[in-house]
């Protein structure tokens, strides 16, 4: 549809597809401001060369609706994905599992950290949790992975 509102010298070729100008600009301005919004500076300026790059290409028509639906459902998937990692629940969710993923934390890190405050190893600040003990803080930040591949579990 939105090709259809714009002049069509304003496409040209670029890796075996047709790439707009115009539909590259402005989508690149309408992602620059939601990136600013959502995002510092830098992450405005990421959003407006990801909009641009994006909304300047063109697509032949979808010859089927399942053709439809699987472009229209990875492209909003694509979109989510940015703006939830983009926000801080969504980055903590993500670095979240990708470190129980690899045993650095347990799967259960929210009930995990709610047991170490019980225990008196943890105190909570608001929503945030601080070590009441430097020292244990200290060692902990000092562990690195081992031979085991389990941070702080080295011989004494």
């Amino acid at each position: 549809m939105a090709l259809a509102l714009t002049p069509a010298e304003s496409t040209f070729e670029i890796l075996n597809g047709h790439y707009d100008v115009v539909l590259g600009l402005a989508g690149g301005v309408a992602a620059g401001l939601l990136g600013r919004s959502l995002v510092a500076n830098l992450g405005g300026v990421a959003y407006g060369i990801a909009g641009a790059v994006i909304g300047g290409q063109v697509f032949l028509p979808a010859t089927s609706a399942v053709q439809a639906v699987v472009g229209g459902g990875l492209f909003g998937l694509s979109v989510g994905v940015s703006v939830c990692l983009a926000r801080a629940w969504g980055a903590f969710a993500f670095t979240r599992l990708w470190l129980a993923s690899r045993g650095r934390i347990p799967w259960e890190f929210m009930a995990f950290l709610a047991d170490a405050h019980r225990r008196g190893v943890l105190r909570q600040v608001g929503e945030v949790y601080q070590f009441r003990h430097a020292r244990l803080q200290e060692r902990l930040a000092d562990a690195g992975p081992t031979a085991g591949g389990r941070p702080g579990m080295d011989d004494e």
